[in-house]
């Protein structure tokens, strides 16, 4: 039973990653203190480069899983799973804070139903993903790997959609 208490200490991160998004919209405050009328394109930017950066760390942590001890292990998934939540939290924020900015009041509801339907396609294919990634036979090593393999080709599909 030792699990269910590491899978709670990782989930902790994702609580712990709100708080950590209020420091990271007060530091893109400051660095955008110089130039107000752009700090929704700087926020955003922040909050993707994050979301590039924290899907690297877990992608390597991953990698070399099998060398730590369980702890590191919770320990690094912890903090991983923490950043990358606050990080995704500043994208949510900044995104929200542009296109209230952009769109009409008219436009914002079936903007916001647009988006979260894809979000929630998205989600379940990524679920279903995982799913088979996870069902694979070959032990922990075969799923560690496959898991991997899908979090690069986020990882590339993200860098694609962020240079495009």
């Amino acid at each position: 039973k030792a699990w269910m208490n590491y899978a709670a200490l990782v989930s902790l991160g994702g609580v712990i990653g709100p708080f950590l998004s209020s420091a990271v919209v007060y530091g893109v405050q400051a660095l955008a203190a110089r130039q107000p009328e752009r700090i929704n394109w700087i926020g955003l930017n922040c909050g993707m480069i994050g979301q590039v950066v924290t899907l690297v760390l877990l992608v390597l942590v991953l990698a070399f899983v099998q060398f730590f001890s369980a702890g590191t292990r919770i320990f690094l998934l912890f903090a991983v799973w923490g950043a990358m939540t606050a990080l995704n939290n500043v994208t949510t924020i900044y995104f929200n804070a542009h296109t209230q900015q952009r769109l009409d009041r008219s436009e914002r509801g079936r903007f916001i139903a647009n988006i979260l339907t894809l979000f929630t396609l998205a989600n379940s294919v990524g679920s279903l993903m995982y799913g088979y990634a996870l069902a694979s036979e070959g032990g922990v090593e075969a799923q560690v790997s496959r898991s991997s393999g899908l979090l690069l080709t986020a990882l590339a599909l993200r860098l694609v959609i962020f240079c495009a």
